[in-house]
């Protein structure tokens, strides 16, 4: 709590500031926020299209038309990353633009204690009522006007939606771009998935990449019950387990027999039956024997811990394969089972990342028959 207070102490006497300078500014010979005049000067730019109307879907195209580089590629060209930036192909992401212009930092105001952790000593956070944020104007050089700045943002919220309702889908978070492989939007009152990534330029693979949300799920579906039909069937049997079992029971009762005959061992030598040559010649004999019969019951123990693994394994398999063959659709249920991602490519075919690893091969490649992907 202490170091807390004296933290906010200092936020709001500006002293305070990230370990990283946001996209157009540079720490200064002193480690104050200066602008990057090569950043700043595209920050400017963006505020200047957004206070002209334009929405942030033509201020990305635009920056790529310019092949102006993202923030990660910049800071990488000058030799700091920090993220990783083979996915972006210079596109700019929608939400790194609206970060950066809602960030009231580029207009001399440094705004801090946004966010607070939800317990001491923990790493979960969450976002402050604005009122609680510590605001400090001028604290640093602008890059834009406070005018330019209201006038970029009151424009761009005539396109934003109040009261946007999240929509959930069946597929949701699970499809892919198989060739940039960011997540792929959707659109259309038939509801098509297309690349939103790749609408900046005709130029890039993905551009026009776009699939049918029901035919999609029709063959993921056809897909799925391709690989159930050999596990339905399937007769799971119980004997290599019982067997493992039957031999893990029979070696630890040999061990038994062993440390008991090394005991009794003791005990004779112990009341001056043998004498103490003699109890360590025997001694040496059963050690032995031991730990080879140790070795032995370890073996045996892990295969009977395999076998019964994979009995195991196997129920749950035939349980999931019952539930697949009653259905007649793709379930919610059946696809936060068993798909981690699934991948769209321009000629009708699709790649599977299946969750359930051991059940159906890590990575299935599916071809959609009349699935409408259009290249």
């Amino acid at each position: 709590m202490k170091t807390k207070s004296a933290k906010y102490a200092k936020m709001r006497r500006g002293e305070y500031q990230s370990a990283i300078c946001p996209y157009g500014y540079q720490k200064s010979a002193d480690g104050r926020m200066e602008p990057d005049k090569e950043a700043a000067e595209i920050v400017s730019q963006m505020f200047l299209w957004a206070a002209d109307g334009n929405t942030v879907a033509e201020i990305v195209r635009r920056l790529y038309a310019q092949r102006v580089p993202t923030p990660a590629e910049y800071r990488a060209a000058k030799g700091k990353p920090i993220h990783d930036t083979s996915r972006s192909n210079g596109v700019w992401s929608s939400s790194a633009v609206i970060h950066i212009l809602t960030d009231e930092r580029y207009a001399g105001t440094y705004v801090i204690g946004k966010r607070a952790v939800k317990e001491i000593g923990g790493t979960r956070s969450r976002l402050k009522d604005e009122s609680e944020w510590i605001k400090i104007p001028d604290h640093h050089p602008a890059i834009v006007s406070m005018e330019l700045y209201e006038q970029a943002n009151a424009v761009r919220r005539q396109f934003k939606q109040p009261n946007k309702q999240r929509r959930d889908y069946l597929l949701r978070g699970k499809v892919f771009c198989g060739y940039c492989d960011h997540a792929m939007s959707r659109k259309g009152k038939t509801t098509w998935f297309y690349c939103r990534h790749a609408e900046v330029s005709d130029n890039l693979p993905c551009h026009g990449l776009q699939v049918r949300e029901k035919e999609l799920e029709q063959a993921i579906f056809e897909s799925i019950k391709a690989h159930m039909l050999p596990v339905l069937g399937l007769d799971i049997c119980k004997d290599d387990l019982t067997l493992q079992s039957v031999q893990q029971a029979e070696q630890e009762k040999k061990l038994r027999a062993l440390q008991d005959s090394k005991r009794k061992l003791y005990e004779r030598y112990a009341l001056g039956e043998i004498d103490l040559d003699s109890y360590k010649a025997e001694k040496e004999k059963y050690d032995i024997a031991l730990v080879g019969e140790k070795n032995t019951h370890a073996m045996i123990t892990a295969r009977a811990k395999r076998a019964q693994g994979d009995y195991e394994a196997n129920l749950k398999h035939q349980d999931l394969a019952k539930e697949i063959g009653s259905s007649t659709t793709l379930t919610k249920s059946l696809v936060d089972t068993l798909i981690n991602k699934i991948y769209i490519f321009k000629d009708e075919r699709i790649e599977i990342d299946y969750a359930v690893r051991d059940f159906f091969e890590n990575e299935t490649t599916q071809e959609m028959p009349s699935c409408g992907a259009e290249g």
